[in-house]
């Protein structure tokens, strides 16, 4: 009888399987030429199909930088690429830590439901909090938070990102976010390298800092843009997901302007404003 598989058996056989020379050596070039894209992913495995879609992309992910190393391993000094490779590996064991131990996908649906009891609670509080001072309901908030979570982290909890590694978490959230979280949340979350360890650490924490930090970006655009008091719920929410990269006050001048902004990655807001109202 054959042994039935897990999450990250899969994830970790897919994302290591070797690929030909020929598929190597255009994904090196694609990533080269920062014009990768998911147009010419392989048709996926049986263990595959039983994934989501988005965990497929994972893999991929994980597999084009492979096939990058493995191309540049044919043409350069090893021991350069030792600390490309390592990063590698431990992007790969960060998403299976964080997706595999935090969600159960067994079900298949999107966003997944939580596994443990403290992120379970957290989310029920989170969900309190922003129907409370947004007037969204749970539903709503599953659907801003999956997708903000994926733009910013590839829905990783213990990531360390953003300009100049300043952005920790599952929403890449900073010291000011972190501020203006804790108004809400009554408490201080700090930004010191002990606080921003507990951050990462804790999912439970991130779950409740991110409503707290939407929240207060919602508080500050209803008070200080008609613009944004005017519009429909739904689409409050796309406008709060722009905010959440470019700040509250970049949403509010985007709203007069028109004009986009872009974070220091040349990451436009847009692109969270796009995913909301796309998910709706």
């Amino acid at each position: 009888m054959e042994e039935e598989l897990g999450m990250a058996d899969i994830i970790v056989g897919q994302a290591t399987a070797t690929p030909s020379v020929g598929e190597s050596r255009k994904k090196a070039k694609g990533i080269m030429s920062q014009q990768r894209t998911f147009a010419d992913e392989p048709t996926p495995t049986s263990a595959e199909d039983l994934l989501p879609s988005y965990v497929s992309q994972y893999i991929e992910t994980i597999r084009n930088e492979r096939g990058a190393m493995d191309y540049l391993k044919e043409t350069t000094d090893v021991t350069r690429l030792d600390d490309y490779e390592f990063g590698v590996d431990e992007q790969a064991q960060r998403m299976i830590d964080s997706a595999d131990t935090q969600y159960d996908y067994s079900s298949g649906e999107r966003p997944a439901k939580p596994k443990t009891p403290e992120l379970k609670n957290a989310l029920t509080k989170a969900k309190s909090i922003v129907e409370e001072n947004i007037g969204i309901t749970g539903e709503m908030w599953d659907i801003y938070r999956d997708k903000v979570g994926f733009i910013e982290s590839s829905n990783t909890y213990n990531k360390v990102g953003g300009s100049g590694d300043h952005y920790d978490g599952y929403y890449q959230m900073g010291e000011m976010a972190k501020a203006d979280a804790s108004k809400i949340l009554g408490y201080d979350l700090g930004h010191d390298k002990a606080s921003r360890q507990k951050f990462r650490n804790d999912p439970a924490l991130q779950e409740e800092a991110v409503a707290a930090y939407t929240a207060q970006n919602h508080s500050y655009l209803t008070q200080n843009s008609s613009k944004y008091r005017a519009l429909p719920t739904e689409e409050k929410l796309a406008v709060l997901a722009y905010a959440h990269n470019q700040g509250w006050k970049g949403a509010r001048d985007w709203l007069n302007t028109g004009v986009e902004g872009r974070d220091a990655f040349g990451t436009k807001g847009t692109k969270y404003y796009n995913a909301i109202i796309e998910a709706f």
